[in-house]
Parts: structure tokens; C-alpha cells; sequence
């Protein structure tokens, strides 16, 4: 082992004698490339600076125009919102003067009629009178006139109790009187008052109750009947032949028992084109074709704005031009109970 030992050791004296003399040579070269590095560094960070100074005054000025572009967007921004606001309230005038005129057009129309349909039982509660009152009729013509003179002053007094009414419920002011009465037996008051004028035509006037009805309910009862007679009344006043039908059943809306009561009649009928504005005040549809009834054009409007009164609604539920219309009202059982539960909801 030292004999080998003793062999290798002149070797590696001469590796690290050649290394040492590499290294000695190669040192100027080494300083020349630290020399290098060290001007390329040098020569770098005086390009650094030179291009902060330059690259710093454009980004300023970069930054500032695009503060100069924001705050334009936001002005533009605000310029397309107040032209569209601005818009909206040219549109907004627009359908407000539209309804104001066609407001005015319609109460224009509503005094002309109601003009009509007032001097039309003053002239004969007036001129009856003034028989009684120059003349000496026997005892049947006057029993006549009294008779004529009471016909046109309810007549003319119903006229009155609509348009005030109309202006309650416009109010806000119609408030329910809750009542317990019997459904059946104001219907068939209803039928019986109306039936007369039935009659008088020629018509046909049947109540059919297709589910057995409570024996009472609670609601307003004036309110109740009125609401049937005007459905009844606009179904003989638009009816020439044939009749009305009146059907009763019993449904079940929001776990609340309604009453519902359909108004059928074989009248003229409404055309699709004409029924939006069936319930608006102060309006009748005109049908081309037919004769001009008599009448303000309050009795439906009435007779829906009521039904909401009480908790319920009319709607028109089918109509065929020339063959007729059903019109159906829905009413709940008890007024007080769905007012507490809608308070509680």
C-alpha cells in the first residue's frame, strides 16, 4: 500500500503544478472579463436611468390622459342617462296629455249622454205633473200619471245613486257592511225585479243553482243585489230574443269558498276587438249594426268595481257577435274572513 502510495504521489504534484501555472496564465483574461462585466453593468444602469428619465415624463402623461378618458366616459355616461331619462319623461308626458284627452273626450261624452238619460225622466216626471196639476183627469188617468211619474223618478234617482256610487268607489270611500242574509233568496229578488222588464220583450228569464248554496253568507247585501241587477239589467238591455240564463255554483279559490253566478244571455254579443273596453267608466261599445241602447255605460264598470269591493270580481267568461255573452261574478262566502286573512298575509 505505501509502495503505491510512494508512485502516485510525483503524479499529482505535477496535475497541481500544470493547474497552478494554468491558472497564472489565465488570470489577465480573467481581469479583462471582470473589466468587461463591470462596463457592461455600468453601461446598464446608466441606460436604466436614461430610460426612466425619458419613459417617466410619457407615462405621466399617459396617466393622465387616460384620467383625462375616464372622466370623459363618465360624462358621456351621464350625458346617455339624462337624455334617456329625459326621454322617459317626454314619453311619460306624452301618455299622461293622451289620457288626460282621452279623459275629457269620454266625460264629454258621459255628461252628453247623462244629459240625455237625466232630461229624458225629468221631462216626463215633469210633464205628468203639470197634467196633474191644470187638468181634471178621472181617477185612472191619474193613477196612471202618479205610476209614470214614480217610474221615472226611481229611474232617474238610480241614475244618481250609480253616479255617486261610481265617485265613492273612485274615493275609496265605498266601505262594506258586512251582513249575514241568504244567497238564494237574493237571487231570486233579483230575477223577480228584473223579470218584468223581461218580459216586456219577449224573454226568457230562468235561475238555475247547479250546487247546493249555503243558507246564508256573509257580505254586503245591498251591494250583493246591486251587483246582480245591473248583470241582469245590461243582459235584457243588450238582449232582442231568446233570454238570460242565471246559474249558480259553489267554488273553491285559495282554500275560500266563492259563489260564483253566471249571467248568460243570447244577445248581440261582443266582438274580440271591442272587449277591453267593457268595463272602463263612462264608456259603451258600440257594435256597427246595431241599434244605440239607452244607458251611461256605468253598469258594468259598477257592477266589477263592487265585486272587488266584496272580495270578488266580474269578469266577461265568453262572448260569440251575434249569439250572445256570459258574464260571471265570484263572491266569497264570508267578507270578514278573507279581510282577516288578507291582513294576515
Amino acid at each position: 500500500m505505501t509502495h503505491q502510495s510512494s508512485k502516485t504521489w510525483p503524479k499529482r504534484a505535477q496535475e497541481w503544478a500544470q493547474a497552478a501555472l494554468f491558472l497564472d496564465r489565465s488570470r489577465p483574461e480573467r481581469l479583462r472579463l471582470t473589466a468587461l462585466l463591470a462596463s457592461a453593468e455600468a453601461n446598464l444602469a446608466q441606460l436604466r436611468l436614461q430610460l426612466d428619465l425619458e419613459l417617466k415624463p410619457r407615462l405621466r402623461e399617459l396617466e393622465i390622459d387616460n384620467q383625462k378618458l375616464l372622466a370623459e366616459t363618465l360624462v358621456l355616461r351621464a350625458l346617455v342617462q339624462e337624455a334617456k331619462e329625459r326621454q322617459d319623461h317626454e314619453i311619460a308626458l306624452i301618455r299622461a296629455k293622451d289620457a288626460a284627452e282621452q279623459a275629457s273626450r269620454t266625460k264629454t261624452a258621459f255628461l252628453s249622454s247623462m244629459s240625455h238619460e237625466i232630461r229624458t225622466p225629468m221631462t216626463s216626471v215633469l210633464g205628468f205633473a203639470e197634467l196633474l196639476s191644470h187638468d181634471n183627469p178621472s181617477a185612472e188617468k191619474r193613477q196612471n200619471y202618479i205610476e209614470k211619474i214614480l217610474r221615472n223618478s226611481r229611474h232617474l234617482l238610480a241614475l244618481i245613486d250609480n253616479i255617486l256610487d261610481l265617485s265613492k268607489i273612485e274615493a275609496g270611500h265605498l266601505v262594506p257592511h258586512c251582513l249575514r242574509f241568504s244567497p238564494i233568496t237574493e237571487l231570486v229578488q233579483a230575477v223577480d225585479l228584473i223579470r218584468d222588464q223581461a218580459e216586456a220583450k219577449s224573454l226568457s228569464l230562468t235561475l238555475e243553482c247547479l250546487d247546493p248554496l249555503p243558507q246564508t253568507m256573509v257580505s254586503d247585501q245591498l251591494r250583493f243585489r246591486q251587483v246582480l241587477i245591473n248583470l241582469l239589467g245590461n243582459a235584457v238591455k243588450f238582449t232582442d230574443s231568446g233570454g238570460i240564463t242565471v246559474t249558480v255554483r259553489m267554488r273553491q279559490e285559495h282554500n275560500c269558498p266563492m259563489l260564483e253566478i253566471a249571467v248568460k244571455d243570447t244577445g248581440i254579443g261582443i266582438p274580440a276587438a271591442l272587449q277591453a273596453a267593457l268595463f272602463l267608466p263612462f264608456s259603451q261599445v258600440s257594435i256597427t249594426g246595431t241599434r244605440v241602447r239607452p244607458g251611461t255605460g256605468l253598469g258594468l264598470t259598477l257592477a266589477r268595481n263592487i265585486a272587488r269591493s266584496l272580495g270578488g270580481d266580474v269578469c266577461l267568461t265568453g262572448s260569440t257577435e251575434g249569439a250572445g255573452s256570459t258574464f260571471t261574478v265570484m263572491l266569497p262566502l264570508d267578507i270578514s274572513a278573507q279581510i282577516a286573512k288578507t291582513k294576515h298575509d
